[in-house]
Order: C-alpha cells, then structure tokens, then sequence
C-alpha cells in the first residue's frame, strides 16, 4: 500500500522522467521507432503516469515528431504547435534548397519528411509566399514559356 498519492510529484518521478527523455534521445539518434508502448515495455511503467501525452515527452525531449503523428494528436492546441513546428522545418529545407537555385515542390517534401500530402497541411503557394518567393505560376521563366 502506498503512503502517498501517485499524483505527487517527488523526486523519483522526476529522475525516471529525465530517465525516459534520454531514452527517448538515444533511441531517435538510431534511427529506432519509439511508441508509449516501447517505453512501457522497456521501463515497466505506466508512461501516462509520467507524462501528459506522446507530444509532451517529444516536445521535453526536443526531438522532432514524425509527420505522420501529427495528425494523431488529439489535443487542438499541440496539434497546432506540432503543424507549425513541422511547417518551419519544411521552410527551411525549401529555403535552402531555393539558395542552391531549385524550388522544391509537394513531391520533393513527400521524399525528404514522410508526409503523404503536404495539401493536408498547407498549400505550396502559401509557402512559397512564406519564404517571399514567388509561387510557380507567377515565376519569371514560366511566365516567358506561356507568352510565346
């Protein structure tokens, strides 16, 4: 029987969270699939005893979530946060790839971050005003291969 509520926070709880995170880091490093279940498994716990949510514990771990979770979170707000946490990494990619003189389009973002349709999250136009670019349709050389 326990003298206390699961709900207190103590300083064995903080030291198996900080435990989780890190093992949470080491196994992204490897390239390794973590799910609440790997974690229960590997630590014997209750995962939802330590954390609020799959978010929560990627988010303390600073390891970005794959694209395809995002859409999994059922909380609006981290939902959100996730999109456009995922979307500033997609205009970094695009803006470096614009540096070296080519303009990614869906298929390319498909290739390099999983995602299914970039559609789902937001349109290619809306990120190419983003970076101040010019969307494909209004771009120089396409302009010039229409009017002849």
């Amino acid at each position: 029987m326990r003298n206390y509520s699961i709900h207190v926070e103590t300083l064995d709880k903080e030291n198996k969270r900080k435990e989780i995170i890190q093992f949470v880091k080491n196994e992204t490093a490897r390239h390794h699939k973590i799910s609440v279940n790997s974690i229960n498994n590997h630590f014997k716990i209750d995962f939802y005893t330590y954390f609020k949510n799959f978010y929560d514990i990627m988010e303390k771990a600073e390891v970005c979530l794959e694209p395809k979770m995002v859409r999994h979170i059922r909380n609006h707000e981290d939902r959100n946060r996730a999109k456009s946490i995922l979307i500033s990494n997609i205009l970094k990619f695009m803006e470096n790839e614009a540096k070296k003189g080519y303009y990614p389009t869906g298929e390319d973002i498909k290739k390099n971050f999983g995602i299914a349709h970039i559609w789902n999250y937001i349109n290619m136009a809306d990120l190419y005003k983003k970076l101040n670019l010019p969307p494909y349709l209004e771009r120089e050389h396409r302009i010039k291969r229409i009017s002849c």
